[in-house]
């Protein structure tokens, strides 16, 4: 499996949305988006795909699981959601999904993963995709895995990475974001 960089994008501040909206083509079966030290003074890291680069509402079914732990160990928890539930949109909704919570602007806190889009330019067949992430926060850490796909026949043109939902809560994001084509 090769990797080969197509963007990189790196907010310093004042941004409430990344977003990849060119590269995403039939050159690649495989796309693979990775985030580290993203931080944000309050809110989530969302995701949502576009067919036009300018609507992001893609209808969505999908699955969640994260797992926490804060540093006294005395507060651990594990939340799953299938179609709907915490931090993911209602079964073939077309709301932003939720990456991972809990991402705070202390010095000390941060998140980083990967999220995998599968076959986007398919305009037969939807688009499966699946992310894992860990982030660190003031008092503890966070683990979350989830998968679903994209109800569409249409090619996938777009990612956008959003502070909450649609970039509604912040615009301060700051880290770094790259997209790779895989072979």
């Amino acid at each position: 499996m090769a990797f080969k960089l197509l963007s990189d994008q790196s907010a310093t501040s004042s941004v409430s949305e990344i977003d990849f909206t060119s590269g995403i083509t039939s050159a690649y079966k495989s796309y693979r988006f990775v985030w580290y030290d993203y931080r944000v003074t309050e809110g989530n890291l969302s995701f949502m795909a576009s067919i036009d680069n300018s609507a992001w509402d893609v209808r969505v079914t999908s699955n969640f699981l994260q797992s926490w732990n804060n540093e006294a160990s005395n507060n651990d928890n594990l939340n799953a959601a299938i179609g709907g539930g915490y931090a993911q949109g209602d079964d073939n909704a077309s709301t932003f999904l939720v990456l991972e919570s809990m991402s705070f602007g202390q010095a000390d806190s941060h998140i980083c993963g990967e999220l995998w889009l599968m076959n986007p330019a398919s305009t037969t067949f939807g688009k499966m995709w699946w992310h894992r992430c860990a982030s660190s926060y003031n008092v503890g850490q966070i683990h979350s895995w989830s998968g679903g796909y994209f109800d569409t026949a249409s090619a996938i043109t777009g990612i956008r990475f959003a502070c909450g939902a649609a970039g509604e809560l912040g615009d301060d994001i700051t880290g770094s974001f790259k997209m790779y084509g895989v072979s």
